[in-house]
């Protein structure tokens, strides 16, 4: 084991690691925050300024703010100020496979069902359409909603989130998380955990920069039948249109906070493991950067979530939507995870391809944007891809190849 490899209990640790840097956390100092994310966007100054407040019980406590955002803007935030800060080289170490002997879990034993299934999915998205075809004035229109559904995975083990970080970290298109949650007494600790490709807000003195991702198709292990596959979804309209509407609305609440925005006239491609994306990285210059109730990235964050890449646009149309459809509550997932110091700099990056875990169970969470031209099948597959990240991850392959006979998955 490396000298500088540190002890580690996942209980209460927090972890942010990406090909450019690694931040891990360990313990609470104090909550910061537990109110909205609505009421966030206006406390943000007043919210960080605690971080200049010593804690006498945890004198090592870093100037950091860390934690979540939830998916719905009037539910509860988890932010914090960690006990202590791991350095880069102990969050290395921590998250290299075989760390102080770390066994991969063996024996694990795993049942595994899908809510709602592919088939009832497909009938929400088919509802959804009819939505999005409804008249409407020209200001409440929906334009897009964003549905998920899970998959609820159970052990005959209580399930490992070390091991699981280091198989999660293999994926150097995206950021590893593990994120504590809020659990009653009595109850297990639970945890969001899962690599993210997408980045909603992160700033770095002046300079900012988002890259929202929509549009999406699987990866394919033939090359040739890959590249069509890319090209079609780059050429497809319907893609482009769900893409577009999602750098509008950032760029639109951006724009008026910077001196300097700018915003890709075509998206590129991100490419991940097992997805690809259509990607726009949106790059700013701050007009005010000293007004931390504004442009701190915690702030900034609390602005733009969610964005339609995850609910929908508008926001007030497509959450009504969501609650009618979606029949299990997401919670953090497609939240938002990050950092920001007491200057206002940090990242935050949107909660998808993830698992909520605790004890013996774990729930996976996949959704896709709906659009009035979208086809009910093909929204349900592109759900069953986006698992595979966490599947594989979880060492499900064995149980998911037995479940493939089943179209339902």
């Amino acid at each position: 084991m490396p000298s500088t490899a540190p002890s580690f209990a996942p209980r209460d640790g927090f972890v942010l690691h990406n090909a450019q840097h690694s931040l891990i956390t360990h313990g609470v100092a104090r909550r910061l925050f537990c109110d909205s994310a609505d009421a966030l966007a206006t406390q943000a100054a007043s919210v960080l300024h605690g971080l200049s407040q010593p804690v006498p019980e945890h004198p090592q406590a870093p100037g950091l703010l860390v934690g979540g955002l939830p998916f719905r803007r009037d539910a509860a935030c988890h932010l914090f100020q960690p006990a202590r800060q791991l350095t880069q080289a102990q969050a290395q170490a921590l998250l290299t496979p075989g760390y102080a002997n770390t066994p991969a879990q063996e024996g694990l034993q795993w049942q595994l069902q899908a809510q709602p299934s592919r088939t009832a999915y497909a009938q929400a998205v088919a509802r959804a359409v009819q939505q999005l075809h409804s008249p409407s004035s020209p200001d409440t229109t929906l334009q897009k909603v964003v549905l998920a559904r899970s998959l609820l995975a159970e052990s005959n083990q209580p399930i490992a989130l070390l091991p699981l970080l280091q198989r999660l970290r293999h994926d150097a298109s995206s950021t590893t998380y593990l994120l504590p949650l809020p659990v009653d007494a009595n109850h297990p600790p639970a945890h969001l955990i899962g690599a993210s490709p997408e980045l909603l807000l992160a700033r770095h003195g002046r300079q900012i920069a988002s890259h929202p991702l929509a549009g999406s198709v699987r990866r394919h292990p033939d090359a040739s039948t890959d590249a069509a596959q890319v090209q079609a979804m780059q050429d497809s309209a319907k893609e482009q249109h769900e893409h577009r509407l999602v750098v509008e609305a950032i760029a639109d609440l951006l724009a008026p906070l910077c001196r300097h925005l700018h915003v890709p006239t075509q998206p590129g491609l991100h490419a991940t493991a097992s997805m690809w994306h259509l990607g726009t990285r949106i790059e700013g210059e701050l007009r005010e950067p000293d007004a931390l109730d504004r442009s701190s990235s915690l702030a900034l964050a609390a602005l733009l979530h969610p964005t339609p890449a995850v609910c929908g646009t508008p926001r007030d149309r497509a959450y009504p939507l969501i609650d009618t459809l979606e029949p299990v509550a997401r919670g953090f997932f497609t939240g938002a995870v990050g950092w920001c110091d007491s200057q206002g700099n940090g990242a935050w990056y949107v909660a998808i391809r993830c698992a909520q875990v605790q004890g013996h169970t774990a729930r996976l969470f996949a959704g896709a944007g709906i659009v009035a031209d979208s086809i009910p099948a093909q929204e349900a597959a592109e759900t069953r891809a986006k698992f595979n990240a966490m599947l594989h991850s979880l060492d499900l392959q064995p149980t998911v190849a037995a479940l493939e006979r089943d179209t339902d998955l």
